[in-house]
């Protein structure tokens, strides 16, 4: 059994799981999650209720393919006009909410050589999900992820890791209407902070419509090249430096484009894994939100 807690004045996530990685010692493994996220969007703020279940097995000792299922309620708020009044998402959102029902099949490659500070190998992953499977929200979103890692120690004697990290998406289905007949806005791309592009604060690159609404992208690829220097390996600190680049849109990938660069401070602690970032934007346009600094715990290098 476990209970996660993700807390912060703009985003919160309470999850309470049961994982068996091994049913009755064999390859297959299973997983149930009972989640309630909360999320500070901008413009609006989003409430999701949900529940997922999931089957997976060893294909071999470095590949593995899932299935999760997954029911969620989500409903936003905190979305009036201050100058007409009227609801700024009212034509994208139903003021009921969304209740989406989907099913995800997935494929997980890792050949790594460390679970925190991987050195060489690669970690590939790739999902598709098929949400309509009753609720009222219907599209499919295909993803995939990859990150290669080599160590310049095989070559010379200098503990430099070299990493490459990738991810694209897209979507298929219209972005959603008020009587919800294709893909809620929370459930689009959006781009910024750790995982995308460095230097922007989170999910604030994203495409609009003519009115300026925030509606998030069908189409996103993001990539950063980092290389990771080993200071104090006695306990696990290392400093990366990366240069992080992203696209997003609505119609096509590359509607919106931004670059970063920065320093990053990584250091497997007594508590988990900590990574402190310090970004710079580079040319961010006049109404971008950046940030100079952004902190993350718990992830993999």
């Amino acid at each position: 059994m476990q209970f996660y807690v993700n807390y912060s004045k703009y985003s919160q996530l309470f999850n309470i799981g049961f994982t068996n990685p091994r049913i009755l010692d064999s390859e297959y493994s299973s997983s149930i999650n009972i989640y309630r996220r909360y999320f500070d969007n901008y413009d609006y703020v989003e409430n999701s209720t949900g529940f997922n279940i999931s089957v997976g097995r060893n294909i071999t000792d470095t590949l593995a393919a899932n299935v999760i299922y997954e029911i969620s309620k989500t409903n936003i708020s905190d979305f009036s006009d201050p100058v007409s009044g009227g609801l700024l998402y009212a034509n994208y959102f139903p003021v009921n909410g969304v209740l989406k029902s989907s099913i995800t099949p997935g494929l997980y490659f890792d050949n790594t050589d460390d679970y925190y500070f991987p050195k060489n190998g690669a970690i590939l992953e790739a999902s598709s999900e098929f949400a309509g499977l009753g609720g009222n929200a219907k599209y499919i979103k295909l993803f995939g992820k990859a990150g290669l890692y080599y160590h310049l120690k095989n070559l010379i004697d200098f503990n430099l890791i070299l990493r490459y990290k990738a991810q694209i998406g897209g979507i298929f289905g219209e972005i959603g209407n008020k009587d919800m007949k294709g893909v809620p806005i929370t459930n689009t791309f959006y781009m910024g902070g750790i995982g995308t592009v460095r230097g922007y604060e989170t999910y604030s690159l994203t495409p609009r419509d003519a009115s300026g609404l925030r509606i998030g992208g069908r189409y996103m690829f993001t990539n950063s090249i980092e290389a990771s220097y080993g200071v104090l390996e006695a306990i696990n600190m290392r400093i990366a430096a990366f240069f992080d680049y992203g696209m997003i849109g609505k119609n096509s990938f590359n509607e919106i484009n931004r670059m970063s660069w920065g320093l990053a401070l990584e250091w497997v602690s007594p508590i988990g894994p900590l990574v402190f970032v310090f970004p710079f934007a580079i040319n961010p346009q006049p109404n971008d939100n950046t940030s100079s600094f952004e902190f993350t715990m718990g992830t993999r290098f």
